[in-house]
């Protein structure tokens, strides 16, 4: 249906700036992309990082090259009927890409791109319980 069922912003955002500091305001979030995963119950959220800079064109001169900072790395979980946050688990780098998850020998795994550009590339799978 069209009906909107919750918002909630991804990433505390800019709130310990000066001139915001003193407001106690509640998480701003980041204007960067995002990439979901939902499952029946679960969203999963994962952050791309902040682009500081452009370098240049790749030596192969099919890419852009970028220079990224990493801004809050978390693979968020929150409850898909609410948007409430259930876990946030930090990762060493920012995503990069779609989490992905896939079950082995009984076992659930989320798979997360994280790094690229001027981080080292990597995929962090983590296990579920």
């Amino acid at each position: 249906t069209p009906e909107h069922l919750w918002m909630r912003p991804i990433g505390d955002g800019p709130r310990d700036h000066p001139a915001l500091r003193h407001l106690n305001l509640p998480a701003l979030g980041w204007p960067y992309r995002s990439f979901l995963l939902l499952s029946k119950s679960i969203l999963f959220v994962a952050q791309e990082g902040r682009v500081v800079g452009i370098r240049g064109v790749s030596p192969r001169g099919n890419a852009i090259e970028i220079e990224t900072k990493i801004l809050d790395p978390a693979l968020l979980a929150l409850d898909a009927s609410d948007g409430t946050l259930i876990a946030k688990i930090p990762l060493p780098g920012n995503a990069t890409g779609a989490p992905i998850t896939y079950l082995t020998r009984g076992k659930q795994y989320i798979v997360v791109p994280i790094g690229g550009a001027s981080q080292p590339a990597e995929l962090l799978a983590l296990s579920l319980p």
